[in-house]
């Protein structure tokens, strides 16, 4: 890639290191051994893996989802909704993200792939958007709410739960 085709607004942001960045070949990993993303992306790194049928349709459902769809690039967003860390510094500026319909309609709004938060947050919300956006549920977290902090891994639920879920109402979630 040469400098001199790109905008001039990215050179002139990037100064005199432009040439160091855009101009760079890489010499320890030949160009023929990437795996780029493209439309094919599940196909070429996981279809011929070890992994079941299910883990692929739910692969291929997120990266065929949202603004990014079939590019073989991902853009999930990842809501804690202050369980794990304080509420309080996620969302005091936006106390609307309080609210989980808020978070899914965020991801919805922006184009995510995907939205991951916790099982209860995602479970409160799933008949309404589930079929939507795809849903990452997390399953598990650290508790830094006591004083002095402790590792203690606590579940929210089993990974059966929302697999049980989602067969009764038919709508999908993944799992973390």
């Amino acid at each position: 890639m040469e400098t001199k085709t790109l905008k001039p607004d990215i050179i002139e942001l990037l100064g005199d290191k432009a040439s160091y960045y855009l101009d760079h070949v890489c010499k320890g990993i030949p160009k023929d051994q990437l795996l780029l993303p493209s439309k094919k992306f599940v196909d070429e790194s996981f279809g011929l893996s070890n992994r079941n049928p299910q883990v692929l349709r739910s692969l291929q459902q997120i990266y065929g989802s949202g603004r990014l769809a079939n590019t073989g690039y991902m853009n999930i967003l990842p809501v804690d909704q202050g369980i794990e860390h304080s509420g309080g510094a996620s969302f005091a500026p936006n106390p609307i993200y309080f609210n989980p319909e808020k978070i899914v309609e965020l991801a919805i709004e922006g184009g995510c792939n995907a939205v991951a938060s916790t099982f209860g947050v995602l479970a409160s919300v799933s008949r309404k958007y589930a079929h939507k956006i795809p849903f990452i549920v997390k399953i598990n977290h650290n508790e830094f709410l006591t004083y002095p902090n402790k590792y203690d891994q606590i579940l929210f639920g089993t990974v059966k739960e929302p697999w049980s879920s989602s067969r009764r109402s038919n709508y999908l979630f993944w799992f973390s």
